[in-house]
Order: structure tokens, then C-alpha cells, then sequence
């Protein structure tokens, strides 16, 4: 089965240390584990430390089978409530759309 998980604002397995996945990084690992092909949509802005992990759209392959699609927004954000991160959520919802633009729909998707 070809699963999507739409969810932002969660750690990436790859960020320092031994970060804590949350409910869909754990999600995505599962049903990558159960031989789903899944693609784990997420910001590449880092919620936490308040930057960004990459400064652009990335596709990393996990090693739990994971593709994890990274969606750049230009405008930061330094509190959590604010209209930058408005402004945030609004880009990274434009990259979702530019980057879905032409791929073939999933079996599921999941969007939190």
C-alpha cells in the first residue's frame, strides 16, 4: 500500500543527538516496517531550535524505509504564536502543492 503522512512541525529522525520521533514519525516507521511504501510529508523548518535544517525542498531516504519529503518555506518564525508563522504554514503549504503537482496519488493519506 502506498502511503502519504502529511505532518509538520515534527522532528526528523536525522536531527542531532537521538531525537524522539512523534506520532508520525512512529506511524510512518511502522507501516514502512509492515512493507507499505510510505512518503512522511513534513517542514524542514525545525520546530524546537526555531531554524531551518536545509534552506530547500529535500527528499531523504530513510533507513527504516522512510522517504521523508522536506517542504521549505522562506519566512522563519521565532514564536510559536505569530504571524510569521503564519506566513510559514501558508509557503509550506505551497511547496506541498508545487511538489504533488504530477505525483501519482497514494492508496492513503493522512493528514494531521
Amino acid at each position: 500500500m502506498r502511503i502519504w503522512i502529511v505532518a509538520t512541525g515534527e522532528p526528523w529522525p536525522t536531527d542531532e543527538g537521538r531525537p524522539r520521533l512523534l506520532r508520525a514519525g512512529i506511524l510512518a516507521s511502522y507501516c514502512a516496517a509492515r512493507g507499505d511504501t510510505v512518503t512522511w510529508w513534513n517542514t524542514t523548518f525545525d520546530h524546537r531550535r526555531r531554524q531551518d535544517r536545509f534552506g530547500r525542498d529535500v527528499v531523504h531516504e530513510d533507513v527504516s524505509g522512510v522517504s521523508i519529503r522536506g517542504l521549505y518555506a522562506l519566512t522563519p518564525y521565532s514564536r510559536a504564536v505569530s504571524l510569521d508563522r503564519i506566513v510559514n504554514h501558508i509557503q509550506v503549504g505551497r511547496a506541498f502543492q508545487r511538489q504533488v503537482a504530477g505525483l501519482e496519488p497514494p492508496d492513503v493519506i493522512l493528514v494531521c
